[in-house]
C-alpha cells in the first residue's frame, strides 16, 4: 500500500512549503508541490504525488467561515 498521509498548508515561504501534519509543521521544497496551491489548502501525499483536496479545502474553509461568523455574532 502506498504512502498516505494528509496535511494542511500552513504557509508558503519563497521556495518552501510549510505543512501541518499530525499537528507538527513539516517544511517542503515548493517544486514538489501543485502549482496553484495557497495557505489553508488541504493537501494529500499519495506516495510520492501531493494532491490539493479541494472538497476537503472547500468544506475546512466553510466550517472556519462559520466559526468566524458565530464568533461576531456573540
Amino acid at each position: 500500500m502506498p504512502f498516505h498521509k494528509t496535511g494542511i498548508i500552513d504557509r508558503i515561504e519563497e521556495d518552501i512549503v510549510v505543512v501541518e501534519i499530525d499537528g507538527e509543521m513539516v517544511a517542503y521544497e515548493k517544486e514538489r508541490f501543485p502549482e496553484k496551491i495557497q495557505a489553508g489548502d488541504v493537501i494529500e501525499f499519495i506516495g510520492d504525488q501531493i494532491i490539493v483536496n479541494q472538497d476537503e479545502t472547500i468544506k475546512r474553509k466553510s466550517n472556519i467561515d462559520k466559526l468566524m461568523e458565530d464568533l461576531w455574532e456573540d
